[in-house]
């Protein structure tokens, strides 16, 4: 995993940098997806290339690089 710090996100677009905003406040994929009025398959595949790009497995992994 990339170590947990600002700098690992500048490797996210816009909009991957968005719902990555929401999912560190603890949204789930579902409520992202009514939230930026989206698909729920694209809000999806939006966290699945957040996780790829940051190597995170979990949500734990992903919530370490937003403190």
């Amino acid at each position: 995993m990339i170590s947990g710090n600002k700098d690992s996100l500048k490797i996210l677009s816009d909009k991957e940098q968005e719902l990555f905003k929401l999912l560190s406040k603890g949204m789930n994929t579902s409520e992202i997806s009514k939230y930026l009025s989206m698909s729920y398959q694209e809000a999806a595949e939006i966290n699945r290339s957040i996780k790829q790009k940051l190597n995170a497995n979990s949500m734990e992994d992903l919530k370490s690089h937003a403190n």
